[in-house]
C-alpha cells in the first residue's frame, strides 16, 4: 500500500499496518526467495529493506531503472537503459 511517498506493509486479516518506510513513488516491489529482503524500485532509485521495512540500502541512479531481481545470494541485480548493476544489502 502506498500513500504520500510512504510504503506500508499491511495485514489484510487484521486490517492494520504492520510497518512503513519512506520511499519515493514506488513503482515495483521485488521480494527475495526467503521473503527476508525487499527492493522498492522507483523511477531513479532503489531502496532495499528487510522484512520489517528497515532500510538496509538506498541507491540513486542518474538514469531510469528498468527492472531488477534478487539472485540466490541475495544480491539485487538491476538494469538501467545503459548498464547491468548490482547492489548488496549492506549498501556496497
Amino acid at each position: 500500500m502506498f500513500l504520500d511517498d510512504r510504503c506500508f506493509l499491511y495485514e489484510n486479516n487484521a486490517r492494520r499496518i504492520l510497518c512503513d518506510v519512506q520511499a519515493g513513488k514506488v513503482k515495483y516491489v521485488f521480494w527475495n526467495k526467503e521473503r527476508t529482503l525487499v527492493a522498492l524500485m522507483s523511477k531513479n532509485s532503489i531502496t532495499i529493506c528487510d522484512k520489517s521495512l528497515n532500510v538496509k540500502c538506498n541507491v540513486t541512479e542518474s538514469v531510469r531503472v528498468k527492472s531488477g531481481q534478487f539472485d540466490e545470494n541475495n544480491i539485487f541485480v538491476y538494469t538501467t537503459s545503459n548498464h547491468i548493476n548490482y547492489c548488496l544489502d549492506t549498501g556496497k
